[in-house]
């Protein structure tokens, strides 16, 4: 199991607009099933922002654990273990991003596998 950290604007939506990406609710669907974390980040900060985006994640039945709102970028995670990151163009490809996150998880096999044995 693996912690992500997903930006909305650009990553899971156009940026600036809720119009999701082709593929977006797929990938995260399926990273929630093998049983990782989501955690998704946003700039978005303002009450009126908040509410817009928990209602397009709600109806689209967008999977995520948490979510953290007036995140600026760029976002450094600092981490004793297995610390990665995917730098995706704004409105990108998300076949591009599944494929990266793929050899992350092959790449730190070794630490997730161990903490669930604990």
């Amino acid at each position: 199991m693996a912690s992500f950290f997903f930006d909305i604007d650009g990553t899971i939506t156009v940026w600036q607009t809720n119009e999701l990406l082709v593929g977006a609710i797929e990938l995260l669907v399926k990273l929630k099933q093998d049983g990782h974390v989501i955690i998704i980040t946003t700039k978005r900060n303002s009450e009126e922002k908040r509410k817009a985006t928990l209602q397009m994640l709600n109806e689209n039945k967008i999977p995520y654990d948490h979510i953290l709102f007036g995140v600026p970028s760029p976002r450094i995670i600092i981490n004793d273990r297995g610390a990665g990151g995917i730098h995706c163009e704004k409105n990108g490809d998300i076949s591009k991003i599944a494929n990266a996150i793929n050899e992350l998880l092959e790449k730190f096999k070794n630490v997730y596998s161990k903490d669930e044995e604990k």
